[in-house]
């Protein structure tokens, strides 16, 4: 319901959505479509899913280098695949003036994105089937460009502190080795090892995207 100002005078809701629902649709891509509308992400948990709608929470458990397990294993992948960059988006969506077809949103790039991708662009096909308003398509185009180039993913081993953390719960992490300060990751996957130690991946992210 947080209210965003327009260029044209006035304001609108930063996220709506609305989607007429059929019987031979799966509530995952339900979900999924729904998430799209509001850079939203769902994760389960034990049984349990949880919906992250819009900008990231405040961390709720701050590290350092010291907090993990060294005698575990530790992955760091810095930058992924080409197949999985891109500076640049098209994107469909439903426009209600035009009884609700298809229509493609005026595309958005990144001349600055380009020139690091040595001059390729790379563009991601995106269907915002639940989000018919224009306005909102943009800003979703924007924040997945964005949100696409925080490239660090780390997996490593905590104590049983982190026990309570959950998929979706953002993390800050002070880090010498790696020249982090309260640096913001949210938790993907948490495994509950053997030995009670949890073994966890989390993924750079920044709340202005």
């Amino acid at each position: 319901d947080r209210l965003l100002p327009l260029e044209g005078g006035g304001n609108e809701k930063n996220f709506r959505c609305g989607y007429e629902v059929k019987g031979d649709l799966e509530p995952l891509e339900l979900c999924k479509m729904l998430d799209r509308a509001c850079n939203g992400r769902t994760a389960e948990n034990a049984g349990v899913y949880k919906t992250l709608c819009g900008d990231p929470g405040l961390p709720v458990y701050f590290f350092t280098d010291e907090d993990i397990i060294i005698t575990e294993p530790q992955t760091y992948n810095p930058f992924p695949g080409i197949e999985k960059i891109f500076n640049g988006v098209h994107a469909s969506y439903p426009e209600p003036a035009e009884a609700w077809s298809s229509k493609d949103a005026p595309p958005r790039y990144s001349s600055d994105l380009e020139e690091q991708d040595d001059g390729r662009r790379l563009i991601a096909n995106l269907a915002f089937q639940a989000a018919p308003y224009a306005i909102q398509v943009q800003r979703l185009m924007r924040a997945a460009i964005e949100a696409n180039r925080r490239f660090r993913a780390h997996q490593a081993v905590f104590t049983p502190a982190v026990k309570l953390l959950e998929p979706l719960d953002v993390i800050a992490w002070t880090s010498a080795r790696n020249g982090y300060i309260n640096k913001k990751f949210m938790l993907g996957a948490i495994d509950d090892l053997n030995n009670v130690n949890q073994s966890a991946a989390f993924s750079e992210i920044d709340p202005t995207d």
